[in-house]
């Protein structure tokens, strides 16, 4: 893996971190005392290069599977949307406008900037993103 990729995949999980930590301020509670489901993080990855007419229940536990080699449950998905939707605001809901079998989610702007950093590599001028620089740099 390229630097600059292990730089922006630091980057990526930094920031989701991040969010969740000012949902937590905004909302004054703490959403997980015990770390992370990773099956959040794996999900709003897969999200990010996805299509936005292939951003259906279907299609995304497809590219996970692809993605990850590990399926996941149609009802853990909807769970897992669930919170990027109404936990983190990340993605919203939109109307599926060729069937009503399966949920179509779109990202929001504020998940839209993480796209950015994972898929198109733009660097962020922050604290945390001159560290990981350094630290893949160095080696420590």
């Amino acid at each position: 893996m390229h630097k600059s990729n292990t730089i922006n995949s630091f980057q990526l999980t930094r920031w989701f971190i991040d969010r969740i930590q000012a949902v937590e301020l905004k909302k004054n509670t703490i959403l997980h005392s015990n770390g992370v489901p990773m099956h959040y993080y794996l999900v709003f990855k897969v999200l990010l290069v996805t299509k936005a007419e292939e951003m259906n229940t279907k299609m995304i536990a497809e590219r996970y599977h692809k993605m990850y080699g590990w399926h996941i449950m149609q009802s853990s998905l909807s769970r897992t949307l669930k919170y990027l939707a109404e936990e983190l605001e990340l993605v919203k809901y939109v109307r599926n406008p060729f069937t009503s079998k399966y949920t179509f989610v779109a990202l929001t702007p504020e998940s839209k900037k993480a796209r950015d950093i994972f898929v198109k590599g733009k660097d962020l001028d922050t604290l945390p993103s001159k560290v990981v620089e350094r630290l893949v740099a160095n080696g420590s």
